[in-house]
């Protein structure tokens, strides 16, 4: 996990042009872990999700977006995908993390296969103001 910032609850981060390289292979599935109760996001609007996702085997409520009419080498690029700070943690560090899993057809040992990358950053309450 790579370490970040801060955000407030009502912040929204975001990942701008994120691109999908299956290289050689063809793209089964993008899955973006937060937790929910702490977090909400947006990846696919809703005419995408329809056009390039299998809406029987997806799950938006859960992040996992699974690939259809795909062929080997097609890229993927994700305008923007937001997630929006929704509730602190109330732990001692407010830690969250988000997950990347990118999954293709490659024939690579299995801990390469998703992908994944992620990132830590923490949540916190805003300061009343005085």
């Amino acid at each position: 996990m790579i370490k970040s910032d801060t955000l407030f609850v009502g912040d929204t981060l975001q990942f701008v042009n994120v691109a999908l390289l299956p290289y050689y292979d063809k793209l089964e599935y993008f899955q973006l872990k937060i937790d929910r109760a702490l977090m909400s996001d947006s990846v696919f609007t809703d005419a995408d999700f329809e056009q390039l996702c299998d809406t029987a085997a997806s799950d938006r409520s859960e992040g996992l977006y699974v690939f259809k009419n795909m062929n080997n080498g097609d890229a993927l690029l994700l305008n923007v995908i937001k997630t929006i700070a929704i509730k602190s943690p109330e732990t001692k560090t407010n830690d969250v993390n988000i997950e990347f899993l990118l999954k293709s057809t490659a024939n690579v040992k299995s801990e390469f296969n998703p992908f994944r990358q992620g990132f830590r950053f923490k949540i916190v309450n805003k300061e009343k103001q005085k």
